[in-house]
């Protein structure tokens, strides 16, 4: 009787990259996987093929459901993380009083972050 190991092959993609969800031109949450899968197809199957070479078979069909993602939430702003992003703001709040900076504070979007693919992969143990 054959007995088999597992081991699940991950591959990160670039961190920060996102594409904006519904409305306004955006993805649903299958086809910002899909983008995702499409635009990294190659280099995921590069790395997949030395798993594939040493004896190792995914379980279960590779493609876009493989992609996962987080959705998170930015404001039209962006973030407060870097200094440019700091001066737009204070610069906004002192010309305007506030108004359009709280008005962009609020108007938000959602936006989908590819964060690895993830597939179980099976070989016969030695």
């Amino acid at each position: 009787m054959m007995s088999y190991e597992y081991d699940d092959f991950v591959w990160p993609f670039p961190f920060g990259l996102s594409v904006r969800l519904s409305g306004n031109g955006g993805y649903s949450l299958s086809e910002a996987k899909a983008y995702f899968w499409e635009k990294y197809r190659s280099d995921i199957k590069k790395e997949l093929k030395t798993w594939l070479n040493d004896g190792w078979e995914p379980i279960e069909a590779i493609g876009p459901s493989n992609v996962e993602v987080h959705t998170v939430k930015k404001s039209s702003l962006g973030t407060w993380d870097n200094p440019v992003s700091c001066l737009l703001g204070i610069f906004v709040i002192v010309i305007t009083l506030g108004i359009v900076l709280l008005v962009l504070l609020l108007s938000s979007s959602e936006f989908a972050e590819a964060v690895e693919f993830r597939v179980t992969m099976k070989r016969i143990s030695s």
